[in-house]
């Protein structure tokens, strides 16, 4: 008993981990995939950290008056391989626009 009660905590600490990690960084679902640059492998992980964040209002983008809200996040994400374990740094930038203008 003790043993299968060790296996399920486990699996589900496992389950657990990566969900929380998603949740500290706004944003996380848009992060794009990365290629490894040893083995040209698409099976990376990324963690990202979110370094710098800008809020301006700027012209509308898809209308003819009024501003937009244009909110800029940088991170600084490491990449990890898993097939060949190499880790790297690299800088990503996103854009989101909330729309205000008409």
């Amino acid at each position: 008993m003790k043993k299968i009660l060790i296996s399920i905590l486990m699996i589900m600490s496992l389950v657990v981990i990566p969900v929380a990690a998603d949740e500290e960084v706004p944003g996380v679902a848009r992060i794009p995939r990365y290629v490894c640059l040893s083995c040209g492998s698409t099976n990376t992980y990324s963690v990202p950290k979110l370094v710098d964040y800008e809020n301006k209002n700027v012209a509308c983008v898809h209308g003819k008056q009024g501003s937009d809200q244009k909110l800029t996040y940088t991170y600084d994400v490491t990449v990890t391989c898993n097939d060949c374990g190499k880790v790297r740094k690299a800088v990503w930038v996103d854009v989101e626009y909330n729309c205000y203008g008409y």
